[in-house]
């Protein structure tokens, strides 16, 4: 999904464009040849990172950003448990955001975003929020593989339902459920 936080638009060169790509006035090759996400001079991209949280533990994401325009790019990267908005009023998860720069050409640089779920997440969805900030018309922030790791990779993982009550007297019921999961997603830009 894309929120555009300027009024008045971002670059015409926003999107997925594939590797080679020069409509940002550079030309974007990316680490593996395929796709990535030209993050525009100042928009915030977010997307689902995971659907559910129904475990606790720590979530590990992975992520490559490069310079994809003729001047130097910022950016901002973070996780939210809402749908961020136009305003960019949902907060970060605390620990979760990293302000970065990708100043060189030809040149990739990679984030790491390190997470432990609590109580509160259980039941919510995590996004990956990719902002990028320098608002000058050439400084293009280019986004590519996002590789997420999930601390509950087993087949036979266990996830914990919470069940509280307060009839006849307030008790917490915890339940551990074993469950099968498929492996942790590598997301490619496609």
């Amino acid at each position: 999904q894309h929120l555009d936080v300027l009024s008045g638009g971002d670059h015409p060169a926003m999107g997925i464009k594939t590797s080679g790509d020069s409509s940002g006035s550079l030309m974007a090759i990316t680490v593996d040849g395929g796709n990535f996400l030209n993050g525009g001079r100042n928009s915030l991209y977010y997307t689902v990172l995971v659907p559910t949280v129904n475990f606790f533990g720590s979530v590990t994401t992975d992520i490559v950003y490069f310079r994809a325009g003729s001047s130097f790019a910022e950016g901002r990267i973070y996780l939210t448990n809402q749908v961020q908005n136009a305003a960019q009023t949902v907060p970060p998860l605390p620990g979760t955001e990293f302000f970065i720069s990708a100043p060189a050409l030809s040149t990739y640089y990679a984030a790491q975003i390190p997470y432990v779920t609590t109580l509160a997440d259980f039941g919510t969805t995590l996004y990956l929020n990719l902002v990028s900030t320098r608002n000058s018309s050439t400084a293009l922030m280019g986004w590519d593989n996002v590789h997420i790791e999930e601390p509950l990779c087993d087949p036979n993982a266990t996830t914990i339902s919470i069940t509280t009550s307060t009839t006849p007297v307030p008790t917490t019921t915890i339940t551990t459920t074993t469950i099968t999961r498929p492996p942790p997603p590598h997301v490619h830009i496609t």
